[in-house]
């Protein structure tokens, strides 16, 4: 079980993996491929890295698992819908909040914003300042990653800083450990960044439970 592995297995089974094997992992991953479908019926940079943003950072208190919630926002999406709509579909505990959270976030996505989709430690920290929230919280680090996503698809180009996001801890992450510390001490030994230790963790070992 992924919840019983101490620091030491997944930092083996991490030095385990080349180049190419963590590449193929992350393809695998079924939000990535839900990225690779709206980009599809997108094909425009600027909308679809705000629509990224905007649903990454909506993503919490699911009502399905994060991989279908994803897979469902593109189909929605590549139907000419909006954001306010989906969630009132599929992503309706806290809606009222949620909603209201949404409009701080188009307030957030300016010019200068969707120019740090480059820089994942200044998307972070922009992030951060305009919503409230600490560089390190979940919706914030989990932003990050599929923003790195995002670029991988449309320009295929890696961010820069990629290692100066922090781990995002989800309710699976912390069943291993909660602690930044223990992640960036699993990072260090790898050499491998955080963000994509939880890509490879559950698509690789999730689909091993």
């Amino acid at each position: 079980m992924v919840n019983r592995l101490k620091a030491s297995e997944i930092v083996n089974l991490l030095k385990s993996l080349n180049a190419k094997e963590i590449t193929k992992i992350e393809r695998s991953d079924p939000q990535f491929k839900a990225l690779e479908k709206l980009w599809n019926c997108t094909k425009n940079r600027k909308s679809f890295y705000k629509l990224v943003i905007t649903n990454a950072l909506l993503s919490y208190q699911l009502q399905m698992k994060g991989e279908d919630y994803w897979t469902k926002f593109s189909e929605f999406m590549c139907q000419g819908k909006t954001v306010e709509e989906f969630l009132k579909v599929y992503n309706k505990r806290l809606l009222n909040h949620k909603l209201k959270r949404l409009e701080k976030i188009k307030s957030c996505l300016n010019e200068e914003l969707l120019n740090t989709v480059y820089d994942l430690e200044k998307l972070v920290v922009k992030l951060s300042s305009c919503l409230k929230q600490k560089k390190e919280s979940k919706t914030i680090t989990f932003c990050a990653k599929m923003v790195r996503y995002a670029l991988l698809i449309a320009e295929g180009r890696e961010p820069l800083n990629v290692w100066k996001v922090a781990m995002p801890i989800d309710s699976r992450i912390a069943k291993i450990s909660k602690s930044q510390n223990f992640w960036k001490k699993v990072a260090e030994l790898s050499g491998i960044p955080p963000l994509l230790i939880d890509g490879i963790l559950w698509n690789h070992l999730g689909n091993k439970r």
